[in-house]
């Protein structure tokens, strides 16, 4: 697992953490382990997309806020 991976899965896992709920050991590493598989997805689509120069035809338009947490 790269450093990337760990640093990401230890991320999502404290954040997850808090709404555990009754879940074991085996099944919170497993929604954990898809959370990651998904937020790497997702990168991997945002950074392809950056490097795109002209826009997809009848892509929708994504609005970028800023990660407002309270």
């Amino acid at each position: 697992m790269s450093e990337r991976s760990e640093q990401l899965r230890d991320e999502l896992a404290g954040r997850l953490e808090r709404v555990r709920g009754d879940l074991t050991e085996d099944q919170f590493a497993r929604l954990v382990a898809d959370v990651v598989s998904t937020a790497q997805r997702f990168e991997e689509i945002d950074a392809r997309e950056r490097q795109r120069k002209t826009p997809v035809p009848g892509a929708l338009p994504v609005a970028r806020e800023p990660d407002a947490r309270l």
